[in-house]
């Protein structure tokens, strides 16, 4: 897979929510922040996806 040119419109990955001063991620066994999908902002909720298969383990970090 590769990148997407600079001038493109293609949406940036985001791995970080942020809302009201406290960050979210979903880290994989390895420690890598996984990809959120489908976000939504609504005043003082963010809501998220994020693609898991069956069983995957997975540690969330709140700052």
């Amino acid at each position: 897979m590769s990148a997407a040119p600079s001038g493109s419109s293609a949406p940036a990955v985001v791995d970080m929510l942020r809302s009201d001063g406290l960050t979210a991620q979903l880290l994989d066994r390895t420690g890598t922040p996984m990809r959120f999908y489908g976000i939504k902002e609504e005043e003082h909720l963010v809501t998220a996806y994020v693609e898991a298969t069956e069983g995957e383990q997975f540690s969330v970090k709140l700052d």
